[in-house]
């Protein structure tokens, strides 16, 4: 529904809900059906009056799309059904066959009123780091969790990132999506040595030296502000420090079982899987494939979604945040960042040359398209048109570039 979000979600007092919405009478209807994990129906006609939809934010959470707001990004990682109107077109709420995992969608405007495909919205999908937005009020971190951690309240929830991490003294306490991989990451990260260009939050162990508790994780708290328009030599040299430290780590067997849309999208990049079907991007994406020539650079673990999660204090070696992990060339790790600034921060054209000399830095550049273009169209099937402008201007540049005409 275009008008159902108020502009912040309110608790209901004793228990978990949270109350997304209520749609006043003649508003648009365009998904109206009821989502697991909700009390209350939905619209049938758009002069219907819905009631206030409660959703349980432990069940649900909220993940931006451009056009709309996903329902379902469950913890436990059931599959969900599409809802009639949502961008996966399944017209069958209750039928899973071919609905990606998490994919129950509610469409509406984003919590400031606003279209999600102009907004912030449309960022939280392509950035891999920033799956998940909790709904309004978000679920606090239990006093058990905290006390297995040696913290204790009062919390406060942090900007920016997922939407999902809270403060508690000196630490930073969030939900994890695998249990397996934040295990894995954490005991990575606490074993890189000490290192003069790069810092990175230090993962906290629970008094029974778990990295996970209850399906949260800790770290300290370090302070810094994201860039990165304005800083992109310094975000540069910030990756190529942490990934000197990775560069011995071997390659864990969990990159390989990962079926998230941006795994699924970093193996059509590589040409590991075949390019989505898409409702209007297919011709872009076979441009993009045409440009993503051979790469000779050995592969290693990288942080692959550097961009906003590089943390900047004066004084202080930056932070790296929020880890990523693929298996590729550091170089492709960088391509990313030269794509996000020249499609979403107003990096000049130039910065491809200073980050990425050469042919194969065009190869990886174009690789680095396909990867953000194929997510979005892996989660929404169409992508909006101002986006596709995006990424028709930035191939334009690669195709220049690399001598091409289409």
């Amino acid at each position: 529904m275009d008008h159902a979000l108020p502009p912040v979600g309110q608790g209901v007092p004793g228990g978990r809900m949270v109350q997304l919405a209520q749609h006043p009478p003649a508003g648009r209807v365009r998904a109206g059906r009821p989502l697991r994990g909700m009390v209350g129906g939905g619209a049938g006609d758009e002069a219907q009056d819905v009631p206030a939809l409660l959703v349980d934010a432990e069940v649900a959470w909220r993940v931006g799309v451009a056009g709309g707001l996903q329902l379902g990004q469950h913890p436990r990682g059931e599959r969900g059904a599409g809802v009639a109107g949502a961008p996966d077109r399944v017209a069958d709420p209750y039928d899973l066959r071919g609905v990606v995992p998490a994919s129950e969608r509610f469409l509406g405007h984003d919590a400031h009123g606003a279209s999600c495909r102009k907004s912030g919205c449309w960022a939280a999908l392509r950035s891999g780091t920033m799956a998940a937005m909790t709904l309004g009020t978000m679920t606090e971190p239990p006093a058990g969790v905290l006390a297995a951690f040696g913290l204790a309240a009062p919390v406060r929830p942090l900007a920016g990132g997922r939407g999902r991490s809270f403060r508690a003294g000196d630490a930073v306490v969030k939900p994890v999506d695998s249990a397996e991989e934040a295990d894995w990451s954490a005991r990575v990260l606490a074993g890189l040595p000490p290192a003069a260009g790069f810092r990175v939050p230090r993962p906290l162990r629970s008094r029974d030296g778990a990295y996970v508790v209850e399906g949260w994780s800790a770290a300290e708290f370090l302070e810094g502000r994201e860039g990165p328009a304005g800083k992109w030599g310094a975000l540069i040299a910030a990756g190529r420090a942490f990934h000197r430290a990775l560069r011995h780590v071997p390659r864990p067997p969990l990159i390989d079982r990962r079926d998230d849309p941006w795994a699924a999208a970093d193996r059509v990049a590589w040409g590991e899987a075949p390019l989505p079907r898409s409702a209007n991007a297919d011709e872009l994406l076979g441009r993009l494939g045409g440009l993503a020539g051979p790469v000779t650079a050995p592969s290693q673990l990288i942080h692959g979604d550097l961009t906003g999660n590089v943390l900047f204090h004066l004084g202080q070696p930056p932070v790296v945040i929020d880890f990523s992990p693929y298996w590729r060339p550091v170089a492709y790790a960088e391509a990313v960042v030269v794509a996000d600034g020249l499609l979403y921060h107003q990096a000049e054209p130039e910065l491809i040359e200073t980050v990425l000399p050469g042919r194969e830095g065009l190869h990886l550049l174009a690789r680095a398209l396909i990867f953000r273009l194929a997510t979005a169209a892996i989660w929404e099937g169409r992508v909006p048109e101002e986006e596709l402008t995006r990424f028709a201007a930035v191939t334009h540049l690669v195709e220049e570039r690399g001598g091409l005409s289409w």
